[in-house]
């Protein structure tokens, strides 16, 4: 069973912030928190309830696989994450990427 990277979550938290362009102590406000507690569950030093994950969701306009994906193990997670990445970019931008990550598939497997 594959484990929770506490630390890869709380990336994924802050990378989304930074995304939705609010501080630690906005987001700690909407969600009635300190922004100390902000910092730990972004740094990983806590993980977060799965009713805080959803508060979080909420906060920043996103669904809860925003957090989740980025941070699994499972190949079939990563796909649906790198999926969503691929899906924002321009048709040229998102061929260049999936033949570097073929060629680099290709690579690895030697």
């Amino acid at each position: 069973m594959p484990e929770l990277d506490a630390k890869a979550l709380g990336a994924a938290l802050a990378a989304r912030r930074v995304r939705a362009k609010l501080s630690q102590e906005e987001v700690a406000e909407r969600l009635g928190i300190g922004q100390e507690a902000v910092s730990r569950l972004e740094r990983g030093v806590v993980v977060p309830s799965l009713q805080r994950l959803f508060e979080f969701a909420h906060a920043y306009g996103c669904g809860v696989d925003e957090f989740i994906l980025p941070t699994s193990t499972l190949p079939t997670d990563q796909a649906v994450w790198l999926s969503k990445r691929l899906g924002a970019l321009r048709p040229g931008d998102r061929e260049l990427v999936v033949d570097m990550v073929d060629k680099i598939c290709d690579r690895l497997k030697r």
